[in-house]
Formats: C-alpha cells, structure tokens, sequence
C-alpha cells in the first residue's frame, strides 16, 4: 500500500514515518530537500511529481502563515 505523507519532518511525522514503513511503502513530501516528493504547498502546485498511485494520504504539514490561522478567525467553533 503507498502511503502520501505530507510534515513528515515535523514533530508527529518524524515518529510516524519509522512505524509506517514497516507495513507500507511511505512517500513522504517535504518542501525544501526534505521529503521524496518535493511540494512548497505555500505556493501553486501540480500532482505531476507524485505516483501514479497513492492508497491514502497522511497531512501532518504545517506553516507559518498557518499557525496564525486561529488568531484571524471572525467565527467561534465552540
């Protein structure tokens, strides 16, 4: 089964990855030399680097511009 893991360099990614690639093939993507599929997702981007098949996907990535994501919300979840 081929795993797509996006933050595998992060800090859940990183402890993840071990355990997945003992049972699956992990594709990791990383943005900077990081990852087998390299992906800057804070810019446009195309599926072209990455295989024809993937069976799931993992998304444990992470950004600047996100992490002041809960800070900009006008609407309460609670």
């Amino acid at each position: 089964m081929n795993c797509l893991l996006f933050g595998a360099s992060g800090l859940i990614g990183r402890h993840l990855v071990p355990l997945l690639r003992e049972d699956y093939t992990v594709l990791t993507v990383g943005r900077r030399n990081t990852g087998d599929c390299l992906i800057d997702l804070e810019q446009e981007w195309t599926s072209d680097g990455l295989p024809d098949r993937i069976d799931s996907v993992i998304y444990l990535a992470q950004s600047e511009i996100f992490a002041i994501f809960q800070s900009s919300l006008k609407v309460s979840f609670a």
